[in-house]
């Protein structure tokens, strides 16, 4: 399966056990998601350009450039741009997430 190089294209779908999905993040003091939980997967970023914050359980922490962060099921996590411009990354989460 192919997906064309293109923020927001998905590569995955229900019947897989996970999808990648390549996002833009702007300037935003908002969290782009809200603390949550996962019971039964786990989630990943994969920063390619600009800087993530994320809060994974009591840990706070940001990503840069080639970074990787790693939610693991049960774990609750959000995360944010924290940069000043733009952030571009790739998402690995279950088929039936949204974000």
């Amino acid at each position: 399966m192919l997906a064309e190089q293109s923020s927001g294209n998905r590569l995955g779908g229900a019947g897989d056990d996970f999808v990648l999905v390549q996002w833009t993040a702007e300037v935003s003091d908002q969290w782009i998601a809200r603390l949550h939980v996962h019971h039964e997967d786990d989630e990943a970023w994969y920063v390619l350009r600009g800087r993530l914050g994320f809060r994974l359980g009591d840990e706070e922490l940001e990503a840069g450039p080639g970074s990787a962060v790693l939610a693991r099921r049960g774990m609750p996590d959000a995360y944010r741009n924290a940069g000043h411009e733009e952030a571009e990354y790739l998402l690995v989460m279950p088929p039936g997430s949204s974000r």
